[in-house]
């Protein structure tokens, strides 16, 4: 009996250690963990762990995702040089495109080679950026 007290004692500091460094580690959440916290309070240990494993890797997902996002919408506003140089030459068709970027050595953000598809999309995201 003594020893599943002490258990809730060091879980619940365990808790109150894991919000704060949640909420100092994604402040715009701050609230959001707090709630999630105060609304686990009455689950038992184990339930309260995976609910905020969960969070917390839909959180990391989410900033995953975000980053992918940004970079490859750098990318597309950083290709514009070669794209114009390509089309200087009269070449638009996208597999022609991805032709000469390969001859030129313009390597796409994923490495390797461009396919027809890689242009398009590049296009397409210049396109949602407001640049094509």
């Amino acid at each position: 009996m003594a020893s599943e007290s002490s258990d809730k004692r060091t879980f619940a500091v365990e808790c109150s250690i894991m919000q704060k460094t949640l909420s100092e580690q994604y402040p715009v959440r701050a609230n959001d963990i707090k709630k999630l916290f105060e609304a686990l309070n009455e689950l038992d240990p184990i339930r309260i762990m995976q609910v905020l494993k969960q969070d917390f890797l839909d959180v990391e997902l989410n900033r995953i995702g975000d980053f992918q996002k940004e970079s490859a919408n750098t990318f597309a506003r950083d290709m514009s040089e070669s794209l114009g140089l390509v089309r200087k030459q009269g070449i638009t068709c996208t597999t022609k495109i991805a032709k000469k970027f390969n001859e030129l050595g313009i390597k796409p953000r994923s490495g390797g080679l461009w396919s027809h598809s890689a242009v398009s999309d590049l296009i397409q995201r210049r396109r949602q950026l407001g640049l094509e």
